[in-house]
């Protein structure tokens, strides 16, 4: 266990300096939380075993208990679920600025954790929002759009109407000469 827990360790430092395309940083920390958790679970089994106690009591407790504490906590059991499907579908990374409308929140992704994720918004205030809110909500990540629409009124007094062709064909001009018409 101890060699395995070191060598996951030492996994995560090569997969966070080699920059793969497909992992970022939260998806190695998650896969690294679910391996030690899973070697901490096979560790306890196997010393169970080692010191001549049945294991079959022991998950048919921890199965009945799992499925108990499914029911009396949905609520972090569906936060939990949620921050899975958050790693696996990734709809927004540490780092992006996302809107959130039902919310009224636009901010950064500071963390994204296993039952809730931090967010900072405009004001530098942190908004910690549980992970199940995410499944529910439209989330719109605006470190993701490609093309962004401008609008701007421009007020002019009512004696310059005569020259606004000429205004209109100096915009265009503009326009068209930074390729954005």
């Amino acid at each position: 266990s101890w060699f395995f827990l070191r060598w996951i360790k030492e996994a995560e430092k090569f997969l966070l300096i080699s920059n793969f395309k497909r992992l970022d940083s939260t998806m190695i920390r998650m896969l690294r939380r679910l391996t030690t958790i899973t070697i901490f679970f096979v560790t306890v089994l196997i010393l169970m075993k080692l010191f001549g106690l049945d294991t079959a009591p022991f998950l048919a407790v921890g199965t009945i208990g799992g499925a108990a504490l499914g029911f009396g906590g949905k609520d972090i059991v569906s936060n939990w679920g949620a921050g899975f499907m958050l790693y696996l579908t990734r709809p927004f990374i540490l780092g992006d600025y996302i809107y959130l409308p039902e919310k009224n929140l636009e901010g950064m992704v500071e963390e994204i954790g296993w039952s809730g994720c931090l967010i900072r918004d405009k004001e530098k205030q942190e908004a910690y929002l549980p992970n199940s809110f995410f499944t529910t909500s439209l989330v719109i990540n605006l470190s993701r759009i490609k093309y962004r629409r401008f609008a701007h009124t421009l007020t002019l007094p009512l004696e310059s109407s005569a020259k606004l062709p000429l205004l209109m064909q100096s915009l265009e001009h503009i326009l068209q000469s930074s390729a954005l018409l």
